[in-house]
């Protein structure tokens, strides 16, 4: 009886979307049916909208290259039906819902409640400041759903497994870009770096962003690739790391650069010290192998580099901010108002400050400035606690990759706004939210260490 009603169900849906197609056009009548299927399968499977997170870069760049009022809003109406999806399972399944409490929920929600402040009493222009709290608060709230979505250990490798996976694509894609010499504007490089032939952005639109994604991601990946036990798929993850730095190379973004420095070294200290002799026979075979390396680093150092700087580039930047930040550095000058998207969209004269932090300090004071350090310092520390806790060798380097690769976006958002970026800050908090679900209250049946969580 219920295969019968099941049938007729599907029957029914499938007579009405072709009678919708029929006035809409094929083409919509299909996009339309796979929304549909996806949504009747986050009621039973909620978990599936995180692989639509994990492949971010390429959702995010078909409804770019599409264009129309979904292109800017499609990651929100992701969480919306996720959230439905998610309620209607409850109802459906008949089961209780318990929230699941993490360590990084206080943090997350006091940085919240002092973004929130700031907005009531430190809003020269509302529409200005909402926006600005939005680029802030909305995709933290990502950690909050994968927390309570993800039931397994298996959900979550395979989660990052697809991020490695379309990663490693983009990666080719860049490195193809580089072998053709893909035309790049001129203010993406100095004038005086007249050897500079490309820099790649393969999908992604920004060489500096995705230097930024390729260090979130070739940790990680290598880290699965010491977890392999089969030569063959061991080979594959070391291939894939070595196409994402090589990628990481042709992007010329030296702030990534230094960042990949930073992780290599962590990741080297936490796993092995002996692998720091090979990241740095390869660094300099690199050097060797592409001058143009070695040119552009020595070229930061250069007075030349100091010169252009301090007339229109970082150091000028940075100078400007501390100076904004000495306006109101208790309460800031107004969320969205400086350094950042919003304010370059509303505000004549804005210039990106190329360092979140100066940002986050000139728009929300000393206030905002310590809610937002403390909530990422507790990142750092829920991280290390996973790795030391870790009950497999497994659990312990997964979690070492995806914690240098999370420091390695913080260590960049030093020179670069990366958290203004969506897709990055979608990938750091879902990244951070599997963090902390390894620490030993998941397993690979699902159960939780009930001392620890409250488990659904």
């Amino acid at each position: 009886m219920k295969k019968n009603r099941g049938f007729t169900g599907i029957l029914i849906i499938g007579l009405i979307l072709g009678i919708i197609s029929g006035k809409i056009g094929i083409c919509y009548g299909i996009v339309l049916g796979m929304a549909v299927i996806f949504m009747v399968s986050l009621v039973f499977k909620p978990h599936l909208s995180l692989y639509v997170l994990a492949g971010y870069s390429f959702v995010d760049y078909i409804f770019r290259y599409s264009g129309g009022l979904v292109s800017g809003l499609w990651d929100e109406l992701l969480f919306i039906v996720m959230v439905g999806a998610f309620l209607i399972n409850l109802i459906v399944t008949s089961k209780g819902f318990e929230y699941r409490l993490t360590s990084m929920d206080m943090p997350i929600i006091v940085f919240g409640g002092v973004s929130i402040f700031l907005l009531l009493i430190n809003s020269p222009d509302m529409y200005i400041a909402l926006e600005g709290a939005r680029v802030m608060l909305q995709h933290i709230v990502w950690y909050f759903a994968a927390v309570n979505i993800v039931k397994d250990k298996n959900i979550a490798k395979n989660v990052i497994k697809l991020l490695i996976l379309i990663t490693f694509i983009i990666s080719l894609h860049g490195i193809y870009q580089y072998i053709v010499g893909v035309e790049i504007p001129s203010s993406w490089y100095d004038s005086a770096e007249s050897g500079m032939r490309t820099r790649v952005f393969s999908i992604i639109g920004s060489p500096n962003i995705l230097g930024g994604l390729l260090v979130l991601v070739f940790p990680i990946t290598l880290a699965f690739g010491f977890n392999e036990i089969k030569p063959f798929k061991k080979i594959i993850y070391f291939l894939m790391t070595m196409s994402m730095m090589l990628c990481l190379v042709f992007t010329f973004s030296r702030g990534a650069w230094l960042a990949f420095c930073f992780v290599a070294v962590v990741f080297a200290i936490l796993k092995d010290k002996r692998l720091i002799i090979p990241i740095v026979i390869g660094v300099i075979v690199l050097v060797i192998a592409l001058p143009e390396i070695g040119n552009r680093m020595l070229y930061m150092f250069s007075p030349v580099y100091f010169a252009s700087s301090a007339k229109g580039g970082r150091i000028i930047r940075w100078v400007q901010a501390i100076e904004t930040i000495k306006t109101g550095p208790l309460l800031g000058v107004g969320l969205g108002r400086y350094g950042g998207a919003t304010a370059m969209r509303y505000i004549p004269g804005s210039v990106y400050t190329d360092n979140f932090y100066l940002k986050t300090m000139a728009e929300m004071g000393v206030v905002g400035f310590i809610a937002f350090i403390f909530m990422l310092y507790r990142v750092v520390i829920e991280s290390l606690k996973t790795i030391r806790y870790a009950e497999d060798s497994d659990t312990t380097n997964i979690s070492i990759g995806i914690f240098t690769g999370l420091l390695g976006v913080l260590a960049h958002n030093l020179v670069e706004n990366v958290f203004e970026v969506p897709m990055m800050t979608s990938y750091f908090w879902l990244l951070a939210a599997i963090m902390i679900l390894f620490n030993k209250h998941i397993t690979n049946k699902g159960d939780c260490d009930e001392k620890e969580y409250i488990c659904s």
